[in-house]
């Protein structure tokens, strides 16, 4: 392909772009979506009323930060892998302790590290993490894995290396 029919190919090409729906960017639109995105809402109120009716915050027992250290495994932190494992965390808050005033969906991407990079990209966050509740801790993310849309539901804890004060040793 000679320069003159690259150029003829790039003026055809910006000519044909379509402008994307804002409330379906970056996920793809089926009935099950809308199934998905019904089912993990109704899923993050129902945790969320129950959090208010028990005055706390939502903790994923399947992801337990709490306890991980106590397993002696520290899956949580470092996953399965027994390499790379020289960081050691201290304790677990949740991120509206660390932080005064967290603003996870306003540019601080406090969630996990892999979901940074499509925080970046404008109102993607907001189309996997379809319902949430800062005050209670909870979090409804949907992915699409293997041909189906995968929910999870997740907390706010974040391991810290601030240790927690009854641990101190009489020297700090």
């Amino acid at each position: 392909m000679n320069l003159r029919n690259q150029k003829r190919r790039a003026d055809k090409v910006g000519k044909a772009s379509f402008p994307q729906e804002e409330r379906r960017a970056g996920l793809l639109v089926t009935d099950e979506l809308e199934k998905a995105l019904a089912e993990c809402t109704a899923l993050v109120e129902g945790i969320t009323l129950d959090c208010r009716a028990h005055n706390g915050c939502f903790r994923n027992v399947e992801f337990d930060l709490e306890n991980d250290r106590d397993r002696n495994d520290h899956s949580c932190l470092f996953g399965h892998s027994w390499e790379n494992r020289e960081y050691s965390s201290s304790d677990v808050h949740r991120a509206t302790k660390i932080f005064k005033d967290p603003y996870f969906f306003c540019g601080w991407c406090w969630l996990l590290s892999a979901l940074s990079t499509m925080s970046t990209a404008k109102a993607l966050i907001e189309k996997f993490c379809v319902a949430r509740d800062e005050k209670a801790g909870v979090y409804g993310i949907i992915f699409f894995r293997d041909s189906s849309r995968v929910m999870a539901i997740i907390d706010d804890l974040l391991f810290t290396s601030i240790p927690k004060f009854e641990e101190l040793t009489p020297s700090e």
